[in-house]
């Protein structure tokens, strides 16, 4: 069998996208564990890190697994397994992940859309400062969007070019997407509808066996540990609630801490019963009801979701990637905001948008069907940077379409492209701010610090960190009482209780403070009076 001989082009294009990825993400890691967030994994990241923490170091494998997609958590649990617990270990490895996705969004650009084409993808992919940034978090969104990029890639292949191993191989991406993020399983569909429509039978009856494959042993296996199949998360329900509700879009700036607990505390309070599919059946029924009951309500909302997907603003959820910019010149410069225009989405939109109507013939169907797909099944729950990230490929694939297109046209087709991209440029920069905008979660990411530096009994550092989070939000009830923590776990008792009375003072309802008061009360009349103690209450 004669050796196969690459062209030059191709090796030179697939190379020079192989540096600028590889050489942005470690800018990024280098310049960004310089500041004081990179060792610490927070919020979803931090439940993502103990999970697998406990999944490698003791084997753990429960619910607890399975009340988000669990495929992330699982692969951060190998990977720790191998290498030892290290946040840094994980970020490296999505930045890995990161640059395999590069280059197949270049591979996939330069199918349809040739050399150049594909060349400009790969780069504006590499380059996407929204990517480099999730990637690198503990976070599953660089896997979910190697995947859905794997998934668009493959379903073409199946279709001009059937063979059953391919199909196979599709179906295991299909499965294994779905265990990533289930929002997958749309697109995933969508392909399996275009194959049988292109007379691919046999290619997509290939394709459901290779996720069986996939997604059986694995129901099988959570089912008797667990009890559960794990092939849909109960945190699905809540989070379908929070973009589905009376009281939305406020329910969306719901963070994590007291007003988050009191939200997962409604079903418990219900039905009696604390397990989280029953609470997310409570949360899926009460979306039911408000579809039914105001329909009219429930579109709006549909209509204010899709202008959150189409923003030029990276809309924060839980982490807000405009915070780390401080620690990093090289994201500072990929990811910005001005007024309402955000770059790189204030650019990638609207030109993709003109790229996917001008440019429809030449573009395959499928990934239209891929974008319109993911989107849906983003809008029907809520939209924000995080979960919007995974598009960024194969948009811009249809950016870079759209930049061709305008740069061919002459005259009236010149004008109206032009047209369009203004059109699609007010919609993306004229709404909002949005309510999740409204959110500044510096004092989050503080506390969050503290937390861990709580966990670790670094109480000095935890002090400072909590300290940072209320001058940042001075109401903050959470920060305070831990604030109070850990000052008293230092024996400064007395400094210790004005804390927990201003925690309590904001939030009467909040049990840990009451409980940390009458210790600290007591422990600092002890001292008063002379009694020796550890300085741990």
């Amino acid at each position: 069998m004669p050796p196969i001989r690459i062209p030059r082009r191709t090796l030179l294009d697939g190379g020079a996208v192989l540096a600028v990825a590889a050489g942005a993400r470690a800018l990024y890691l280098w310049q960004s564990s310089r500041g004081p967030f990179f060792g610490e994994p927070l919020v979803d990241a931090l439940t993502y890190h103990d999970l697998a923490r406990a999944f490698a170091e003791r084997g753990v494998f429960d619910e607890h697994i399975l009340w988000q997609a669990p495929l992330y958590p699982m692969l951060l649990a190998g990977l720790y397994r191998l290498v030892g617990v290290s946040v840094a270990a994980g970020r490296i490895a999505g930045a890995i992940l990161g640059v395999a996705t590069c280059a197949l969004a270049w591979r996939l650009g330069r199918r349809v859309l040739g050399e150049r084409g594909g060349l400009a993808v790969g780069l504006v992919t590499a380059l996407n400062g929204v990517l480099v940034f999730f990637e690198t978090e503990l976070l599953s969104t660089g896997l979910e969007t190697f995947l859905l990029v794997a998934l668009v890639s493959l379903l073409l292949e199946a279709r001009e070019r059937p063979r059953i191993a391919a199909a196979v191989a599709l179906g295991v991406v299909a499965g294994a997407g779905l265990l990533a993020r289930p929002v997958l399983l749309a697109p995933a569909l969508a392909g399996l509808a275009w194959l049988v429509w292109g007379r691919r039978r046999r290619s997509a009856i290939a394709a459901i066996a290779g996720a069986a494959a996939v997604l059986v042993p694995f129901a099988a296996i959570c089912h008797g540990q667990t009890g559960h199949a794990g092939l849909w998360p109960p945190s699905g329900g809540v989070n379908l609630y929070l973009g589905n509700n009376p009281g939305f879009p406020g329910t969306l700036t719901i963070r994590p801490g007291l007003a988050w607990e009191e939200l997962i505390a409604r079903p418990v309070r219900a039905s009696g019963v604390n397990d989280p599919w029953v609470s997310a059946k409570w949360f899926e029924d009460r979306v039911r009801a408000f579809v039914l009951e105001t329909p009219g309500r429930w579109l709006a909302g549909l209509g204010e979701k899709t202008l959150h997907l189409v923003s030029a603003r990276e809309l924060p959820r839980n982490v807000d990637l405009y915070l780390a910019r401080p620690w990093s010149s090289l994201l500072a410069s990929l990811v910005w905001r001005q007024g309402p225009f955000g770059f790189p989405a204030g650019v990638l939109v609207p030109l993709a948008l003109v790229g996917l109507v001008a440019a429809r013939r030449r573009l395959p169907a499928m990934l239209g069907l891929a974008i319109a797909a993911w989107a849906a099944a983003l809008v029907v729950v809520f939209a924000a940077a995080r979960y919007r990230a995974p598009l960024w490929p194969l948009l811009s694939i249809a950016a870079v379409a759209g930049v061709q297109e305008l740069l061919r046209a002459r005259g009236r087709r010149l004008a109206a492209l032009c047209g369009g991209l203004a059109v699609g440029l007010a919609i993306a920069v004229a709404p909002g701010p949005f309510a999740p905008e409204t959110v500044d979660l510096t004092g989050e990411l503080w506390h969050g610090v503290g937390f861990n530096q709580l966990r670790r009994d670094e109480y000095p550092a935890a002090e400072e960190s909590f300290r940072r989070a209320i001058e940042a939000r001075a109401d903050y009830p959470e920060a305070w009482n831990r604030l109070g923590v850990a000052l008293a776990r230092q024996g400064r008792y007395a400094e210790s209780i004005p804390c927990f009375e201003r925690a309590l003072a904001l939030a009467p309802t909040y049990p840990d403070p009451s409980g940390n008061l009458e210790l600290a009360r007591k422990l600092a009349a002890e001292e008063a009076a002379g009694v020796r103690r550890s300085p741990r209450p």
